[in-house]
């Protein structure tokens, strides 16, 4: 799989590794890595090459599954957003003077709070979410393969 910048393709809906250590994902199709059109379904196994770096093998071309696109649609597209930008609503002054916490006459220091959190929660969101993507996969001993390695 390959993205650039997110342009590209990328396997969603990873399941496993199973006891064989093999796993299964759809391969789509991407834009900003947003999920636009599921292509086929994998069975793959992710080795480790050199320390800290895993390959995938293809075993198998499977069918795909509509239950699978659903869940990835909804996930990629409605449950990922609003994790991610549930915040930002609350950074906006018009609604912050709604709520009645971007009061002047105290120097605004909570509605100066509630824009660091939303900028800290959008970073620290992403930074998680990648990391826990790169995860999807491995094998489940994959620490101690890293360890061997070094």
């Amino acid at each position: 799989m390959s993205t650039l910048n997110g342009i590209g393709t990328k396997f969603y809906g990873i399941r496993g590794p199973l006891e064989n250590g093999k796993c299964t994902a759809t391969v789509w199709i991407t834009f900003l890595y947003f999920p636009l059109i599921p292509l086929y379904r994998v069975e793959f196994i992710r080795q480790l090459t050199h320390p800290r770096q895993f390959i995938y093998t293809i075993t198998q071309k499977q069918k795909l599954r509509f239950s699978e696109i659903v869940k990835t649609l909804l996930t990629g597209w409605i449950a990922v957003p609003i994790m991610m930008f549930w915040p930002m609503p609350f950074a906006v002054r018009e609604v912050g003077e709604k709520l009645g916490y971007t009061d002047h006459n105290a120097g605004g220091a909570f509605y100066t709070f509630v824009i660091v959190f939303a900028i800290t929660w959008l970073v620290v969101f992403v930074w998680k979410w990648k990391d826990w993507d790169e995860r999807r996969g491995l094998p489940k001993n994959y620490k101690e393969l890293i360890k061997k390695e070094r």
